[in-house]
């Protein structure tokens, strides 16, 4: 995917089960990694080129369903903004127990995998710092 001026981002896939995660690298920081992610939820538009993301074609604003773009891709920014009362492992089985009606021990499961994956097994009942 080119992001600008010849720029360009490596896609890197992985996933386990239903669930798919992906990751953006990029050897210059300022190649516009976020605002490639707001395109991809639609929180910012093209001004040419295409991007497909889990099928959804993003470039096609008429025909975008965004409840089923949002209901497949889901994107985390700097600033994570969890629900403070919530443990981590409750903020991340909201949304697919929520919007995709994941039963809770299968949302469980997935959110346990993913935070292994990322070496936060261990925070799965922490409550996230809050700030003031």
């Amino acid at each position: 995917m080119t992001l600008s001026n010849q720029r360009s981002a490596n896609f890197a896939k992985g996933g386990a089960n239903q669930a798919e995660a992906s990751c953006i690298t990029c050897k210059n920081c300022a190649i516009g990694k976020s605002t490639a992610l707001r395109c991809m939820d639609r929180l910012e538009t093209t001004d040419a080129g295409t991007i497909r993301v889990c099928g959804h074609a993003l470039h096609d604003s008429d025909g975008l369903d965004l409840r089923a773009l949002r209901k497949d891709v889901g994107i985390v920014f700097q600033s994570y903004n969890l629900f403070p009362h919530m443990t981590a492992l409750q903020n991340i089985t909201l949304a697919p127990r929520s919007v995709k009606g994941v039963k809770p021990a299968q949302a469980r499961e997935q959110a346990m995998q993913a935070l292994a994956h990322v070496g936060l097994a261990d925070k799965a009942d922490a409550y996230p710092v809050t700030r003031r």
